[in-house]
C-alpha cells in the first residue's frame, strides 16, 4: 500500500546473504508478508500453550500482524523482522524454564538463537539481559547455569569467527559484522520531525496502556504464568535499549519489541467486555494503519 521504492536497512552477516540471494523487491515483499503470518501463528501458540490469556484466543496473532504492519517502514523484508523470528524462538525457550529439571538445553538455545538472530539484526543480542533476569525469575540463580547461558550467546559468534578466519576475512568479520555494528546513541537516520514523533507517541501510547494494566494480567493466574507475564514485561523495557547502542539505529528497531507489545495488546482487548468498545478501538486501529499508509495524501498537511 506504501507506495515508496523498497530499500533495506543496515543489516548483518546473514541478512546480507538473504537481500543477496533473492534480489527481487517482489520476493522480498511476498517473503515478508508470509514470515509475518508464521511469526503471529507462533506466538498465538505460545500464548495458549503457556495459558497467558485466560481464553483460547487469536488476538495474540491479530495484534501482531498489526503492529508488525502499522507503520510503512516496517512493510518489508527487514533485518529486524527476520531477526524476530529468533526472538519468538528464544522466548519458546525461555517460557520452558520453569521448575524443570533438565533446563540446562532450553537455557543454552536461548541465547544460542538470540546470537543466531544476531547475525540478521544484532542488537537483539540485547536480550541476553532478559535470559540473566530469567534465571532469578524463573530458576534460583546458579553460576552453572549463567556460564551455560553466556556459552550459548558465544558459540555462534565463534563459529562463524572460525568460518570467516578459514576464508581469510576474519578482520572483516569483527570490523563490520560484529564491533561496527555497535555504536551508542547513533540515531542519524531518525530524522527529527512531527511525523517521526507521532509514531513514537503511538508505541509510547501503548507501552503506558500495557503498563497501566498490568495489575489485572496477573489476577487469579497460576506462578508460572505470572513469571512469564513478568519475562513479557521485561523484554519490553530490554528491547528498548536496542535503540541506545546500534549502529545508525532506525524507527524499525521498534519491531524488536513487537512481540510482547503484540502479546499485552491482545491480553487489553480480552479484558474489555464491551462489544461497543472492541469495535471502536478496531475502528481506530483500521484507520491509523490506512492513515500511514497513505499518508502523503492523507497525513502530511498536518505536519505542513
Amino acid at each position: 500500500m506504501y507506495p515508496s521504492k523498497w530499500a533495506g536497512s543496515d543489516t548483518n552477516w546473514l541478512g546480507d546473504a538473504i537481500y543477496n540471494s533473492i534480489g527481487s523487491t517482489f520476493w522480498m515483499n511476498i517473503i515478508a508478508l508470509l514470515l509475518v503470518i508464521i511469526q503471529a501463528i507462533i506466538i498465538n501458540s505460545l500464548v495458549n500453550r503457556y495459558r497467558i490469556a485466560r481464553e483460547l484466543t487469536y488476538f495474540p496473532a491479530l495484534m501482531y500482524v498489526f503492529v508488525a504492519s502499522m507503520i510503512p517502514e516496517f512493510l518489508y523484508l527487514s533485518p529486524v523482522l527476520m531477526a524476530n523470528t529468533f526472538i519468538i524462538i528464544s522466548f519458546s525457550e525461555l517460557f520452558k524454564w520453569y521448575k524443570s529439571r533438565q533446563a540446562a538445553a532450553n537455557i543454552f538455545n536461548f541465547s544460542f538463537w538470540l546470537a543466531v538472530g544476531s547475525f540478521f539484526y544484532f542488537s537483539i543480542e540485547i536480550y541476553y539481559l532478559l535470559g540473566i533476569i530469567g534465571l532469578f525469575t524463573f530458576r534460583s540463580m546458579k553460576v552453572n547455569e549463567f556460564l551455560i547461558l553466556t556459552i550459548g550467546l558465544l558459540v555462534p559468534y565463534f563459529l562463524v569467527g572460525v568460518y570467516h578466519f578459514w576464508i581469510g576475512q576474519l578482520d572483516y568479520y569483527l570490523n563490520h559484522y560484529l564491533f561496527g555494528n555497535i555504536s551508542f546513541f547513533d540515531w542519524s537516520r531518525l530524522n527529527a520531525t512531527p511525523y517521526l514523533y507521532y509514531k513514537i507517541g503511538l508505541f509510547a501510547a501503548a507501552a503506558i496502556w500495557i503498563f497501566s494494566q498490568s495489575q489485572r494480567y496477573f489476577f487469579k493466574t497460576n506462578i508460572q504464568i505470572q513469571k512469564n507475564i513478568t519475562a513479557l514485561f521485561w523484554s519490553i523495557l530490554i528491547g528498548s535499549l536496542a535503540f541506545t547502542y546500534q549502529n545508525d539505529a532506525s524507527i524499525e528497531t521498534f519491531l524488536l519489541t513487537s512481540v510482547p507489545l503484540s502479546i499485552f495488546l491482545a491480553l487489553n482487548l480480552l479484558l474489555i467486555k464491551k462489544t461497543w468498545i472492541l469495535e471502536t478501538i478496531h475502528l481506530i486501529m483500521l484507520i491509523l494503519v490506512i492513515g500511514f499508509q497513505y499518508k502523503d495524501a492523507v497525513l502530511s498537511w498536518f505536519f505542513l
